[in-house]
């Protein structure tokens, strides 16, 4: 193992570690009985056997001919120049440094207008995908390092434990959270299908790019579904658009219902 694969990993423990830092201070507000209750909740036996079940099935695609041939597949069909700019504009949704310093603006605006009702879905969304990433962000970097595959333009989809970092798409992860935090809060089952479906987006964007193999991003993205689910859906983080009739004119908005 040569000295920039230790640096790279010593670098992912760095980053577990902050990420239980950023959890312990900055998010203190949100109040640490519900944070330690969002780890119970991520770190149960049964998400144990789905992360199982998920190496499972990543391995069967990472190890077999379907990673290599889904990658020839799309880029040989599907990659043009006309999508290029739409894939730089989802991937962006997967950076932890351009939206992680967002989340944490909306989150502490929300807390300086607590009382203002248009803020507070914005506040209970940022908060609620701050959440997402503080029990799945660990799991989803430890996975990278452990499993150590590498990039279509590198090598081979297949696992060399603790050779690379590629093995869970980090960016398919991040892309995912915040449009699955959207549709937890959505009440219209179009809308919360619709934000569903745009939390694949980023996960696409990696395999038009030709930077990751579709077992890489499957992981990524089931990893934010994981961390989705396990957290407590809070009555007071419901989101309801209405659109309301009247004489002269017609009112619509954004309602947040406690």
């Amino acid at each position: 193992m040569n000295y920039l694969i230790k640096l790279r990993l010593a670098a992912g423990f760095v980053v577990i570690a902050l990420f239980f830092c950023l959890q312990i201070s900055v998010l203190a507000g949100i109040g640490t009985t519900k944070l330690w209750d969002d780890q119970k909740q991520f770190y149960t036996m049964q998400n144990a056997r789905y992360i199982g079940g998920l190496l499972v099935l990543g391995g069967i695609l990472a190890h077999s001919k379907a990673d290599g041939e889904i990658q020839y597949w799309y880029q040989a069909n599907y990659k043009n120049e006309s999508r290029d700019d739409f894939s730089r504009i989802v991937k962006s949704f997967g950076g932890g440094k351009e939206t992680l310093p967002i989340y944490l603006g909306i989150w502490g605006v929300g807390h300086l207008f607590t009382k203002n009702k248009m803020v507070a879905p914005m506040r209970e969304w940022s908060a609620f995908s701050l959440r997402m990433i503080l029990i799945g962000a660990p799991p989803t970097v430890m996975l990278q390092r452990i499993l150590g595959a590498s990039r279509p333009t590198e090598n081979d989809s297949h696992w060399r434990p603790f050779k690379d970092d590629n093995a869970v798409s980090g960016h398919a992860f991040m892309g995912a959270v915040p449009f699955l935090a959207a549709a937890k809060m959505m009440e219209p089952p179009v809308l919360k299908f619709g934000f569903y479906a745009a939390s694949t987006l980023t996960s696409w964007s990696r395999i038009h790019d030709n930077k990751h193999y579709f077992s890489q991003v499957l992981m990524g993205w089931a990893m934010a579904c994981l961390s989705s689910y396990s957290l407590q859906k809070d009555r007071e983080s419901k989101m309801v658009f209405f659109l309301k009739p009247g004489i002269a004119n017609w009112s619509a908005g954004v309602r947040l219902l406690f």
